[in-house]
């Protein structure tokens, strides 16, 4: 009689084993990445600890140069085959539109001993898109919170002044 069993005297493997994340996003927008970490290995018998993270880059692979999204901690047990969701949220922060790509990676410092560390980040991708405000066309609004900044686009000619009013938004 053959069948699977999680084997639960093995070493834990965290696994990201599915990503859910928007296709589009403006720079500066909000964005939520839906992760799900599974133990593809043994138990994670004591209440460990580790941290799960997005980031943002021009990129498919991981660097410095890349924008932090969100990174969460867990803590407490994983069963063999067990499973989590998190969500990590912040803004979508770069320098240019176009094609970027979403890096969601578990067990950010290797807190967890396991024997393959290869499945413990995956990459999806993802366009920025960035309001184009030109001279003399019509008003384009972009809201800003406080404390935060936005990338717009400004084709800008040769010899021309360009002028831009910000006014704050009013309480409804």
């Amino acid at each position: 009689l053959n069948r699977s069993v999680p084997n639960s005297d093995a070493q834990p493997d965290l696994a990201v084993t599915d990503v859910s994340a928007p296709t589009t996003v403006g720079a500066g927008d909000e964005v939520a990445v839906e992760v799900t970490v599974t133990n593809v290995g043994g138990d994670i018998r004591a209440a460990s600890t580790w941290k799960d993270g997005a980031w943002l880059s021009k990129s498919p692979t991981y660097s410095l140069a890349a924008t932090e999204i969100g990174v969460k901690q867990h803590t407490g047990p994983l069963a063999a085959g067990a499973s989590y969701t998190v969500t990590l949220t912040g803004p979508a922060r770069a320098f240019e539109q176009g094609g970027h790509s979403i890096i969601v990676r578990t067990d950010l410092a290797q807190q967890v001993t396991e024997p393959d560390e290869t499945d413990n980040a995956t990459t999806r991708g993802i366009v920025l898109t960035v309001p184009t405000l030109t001279p003399g066309g019509p008003a384009v609004h972009v809201q800003v919170a406080t404390g935060a900044s936005r990338l717009v686009r400004i084709p800008a000619t040769a010899g021309r002044t360009v002028s831009i009013t910000a006014t704050p938004a009013t309480a409804n």
